[in-house]
């Protein structure tokens, strides 16, 4: 309950600020492979993003952040004494809903996502329905689009108890991305 309260109000708050300064709207998806605990249970991942920044300064932009990302469960085995038995990871999927700042140095920007990750695919991926969301990115902006490197990092309190694969990696997903935003 008080993570709801906090982020509407981050929101708010944010939204009241962001509403009389210059926009900058970008769209674009990426594509990562994950790391860490999260390799042996995920193929690959990928994702859609939408941006709106404002300038709050000359070389700061800040907003939101929201889209969808995918990341696709693995086949995996399992050694017990007498026997070898075949799991698969379930597929995760969530949206994030974050806010956005980025430090604009000449043509090359470093930011970074901060919100939280609403699971799309239910309790099977991970249990609670989502995590702490964190997103930091780098990059360099074409004018017309932008092409970034970034890490997707969701973090959660508990696994699935239910899931072998969760309760075995059950401290989130964690990917690294090369990405393009087409700026509006």
């Amino acid at each position: 309950m008080f993570r709801r309260r906090f982020i509407t109000l981050i929101f708010l708050f944010a939204g009241i600020y962001l509403q009389a300064q210059n926009s900058h709207l970008s769209l674009g998806g990426y594509a990562g492979i994950p790391i860490g605990n999260s390799s042996p249970y995920y193929k690959y991942q990928f994702g859609l993003d939408a941006l709106y920044l404002t300038d709050a300064s000359r070389t700061f932009r800040f907003g939101f952040a929201t889209g969808f990302s995918y990341a696709v469960g693995e086949f995996y085995h399992k050694d017990f004494e007498d026997f070898v038995e075949e799991f698969q990871t379930s597929n995760f999927a969530y949206v994030p809903l974050a806010v956005s700042g980025r430090f604009v140095l000449g043509d090359f920007f470093v930011g970074a996502d901060v919100g939280y990750a609403v699971s799309v695919t239910g309790k099977k991926a991970f249990n609670p329905n989502g995590g702490f969301y964190f997103r930091p990115k780098f990059g360099y902006d074409f004018e017309l689009f932008k092409v970034f490197f970034s890490s997707s990092n969701v973090f959660v309190r508990q696994p699935n108890p239910t899931d072998y694969a969760t309760s075995r990696h059950g401290l989130g997903f964690y990917a690294v991305n090369v990405g393009i935003e087409y700026n509006f």
